[in-house]
Parts: structure tokens; C-alpha cells; sequence
């Protein structure tokens, strides 16, 4: 499965980079996104959403950003999301984000951590 995770960073003692290693584990595709570096432990980085190639292959979009950065990609992003799974970690989320998923329908998940979770279902 091929995943997409919306701000990364190369700090490992940041909680973002263990949901990377263990999508990366998982054998998933992972696509990291972020403005700051070009790679993190050899897997490319993107700037945004649409560099990343064959985008509409993507299945999970991990948001591990605050809330106000998780809402610009809603917005920024939003015809390409409405056909994605997304899972918010806790804090990358508020009711704003909440309550623009429910209206746009989105299939996403934001009661939960990514890594608690054995398999996410995605259609």
C-alpha cells in the first residue's frame, strides 16, 4: 500500500519518524512530505502532495502536523483527499478539521493512534 505522510522531519526523537519507520516496515510505499529536506534515511522527500508520482495511487494519508497545518493540507490538497483514507494522530487535529472531513465526507480516522492499530482498512 502506498502511504503519504504530511510533515515529516529527520529528527528521530520526533513521534513522526516512528510512524515512519513503521509504515516503512509494513512494506508500504511511504512517501514522506515535507518543505525542509530532499531524504530522510534514503526515501525521497516532496515538497507537496501532487510531486509525489502516480499521487492517485496513494491509499492512507497520516497527518502528524499541528491543526492548523493539517487544515491548510485539507484545503490545499482537497480533491486529491476526498478519494484517500486519512488518519490524524492525536494533535495534528481539531473540531475545525473534524467538522471539514464530516462535511466533505472524507473517510478518516482521528480517535486513534496509527501505531495502536494492527491493519487500517482502506477501500
Amino acid at each position: 500500500m502506498k502511504v503519504c505522510i504530511i510533515w515529516a522531519s529527520q529528527n528521530k526523537a520526533r513521534f513522526w519518524y516512528e510512524i515512519f519507520k513503521s509504515e516503512l516496515a509494513k512494506w508500504h510505499t511511504v512517501y514522506p512530505v515535507t518543505p525542509t529536506y530532499r531524504e530522510i534515511d534514503g526515501v525521497s522527500c516532496f515538497e507537496n502532495i501532487w510531486e509525489i508520482p502516480d499521487v492517485k495511487s496513494i491509499k492512507l494519508v497520516i497527518f502528524v502536523v499541528n491543526p492548523s497545518l493539517s487544515n491548510f493540507a485539507l484545503t490545499e490538497y482537497h480533491d486529491l483527499l476526498i478519494w484517500k483514507k486519512l488518519w490524524f494522530q492525536p494533535g495534528s487535529y481539531n473540531m475545525e478539521t473534524v467538522e471539514y472531513c464530516y462535511k466533505h465526507n472524507f473517510d478518516f480516522e482521528h480517535k486513534n493512534c496509527i501505531l495502536k492499530v494492527k491493519e487500517v482498512k482502506v477501500d
